[in-house]
């Protein structure tokens, strides 16, 4: 059986602070029968796409290109592109979010993607939140914290 995980998250996190956290969710994958799923963008969606091509799962990229959308501007690329992060979660069986904790960025509160949506907001706001929550099984990680 088949299966999409959208892997998304802090476009401030570095490798050394997300690598352990991404292959904690991979191990709990079949690689041989799950495509990760996100837009490539800066931090966790590419470190994410890095180690899983190094453990042999598909990889499918979601850009404003690729569902043949066009921006004439600014405002209009960051709603392109929110749309494609959305189509990434909408055609994913589970989404994960994997968020920094407070503090870890200066000017970077506490999320209000996920306080909106009535979910813990203990750790720094990142548009992968967003973009998770739009996907009908989903949940964040944050860095350094254990779940399971």
């Amino acid at each position: 059986m088949s299966r999409k995980v959208c892997l998304v998250g802090s476009s401030q996190a570095t490798k050394d602070q997300a690598e352990k956290k991404i292959r904690q969710i991979l191990s709990w994958e079949d690689s041989e029968n799950t495509t990760i799923v996100n837009c490539d963008c800066k931090g966790i969606d590419r470190i994410a796409n890095e180690i899983a091509r190094e453990l042999g799962f598909n990889i499918e990229i979601i850009t404003q290109k690729t569902l043949g959308l066009k921006s004439n501007g600014r405002g209009e690329w960051f709603k392109n592109q929110e749309l494609a992060n959305n189509h990434s979660a909408e055609i994913s069986d589970i989404a994960y979010s994997i968020a920094l904790p407070l503090g870890t960025t200066e000017k970077r509160g506490r999320c209000t993607y996920c306080k909106k949506a009535g979910y813990p907001y203990n750790h720094e706001k990142t548009a992968g939140c967003r973009t998770a929550i739009k996907c009908n099984r989903h949940t964040t990680l944050v860095v350094g914290l254990n779940v399971r």
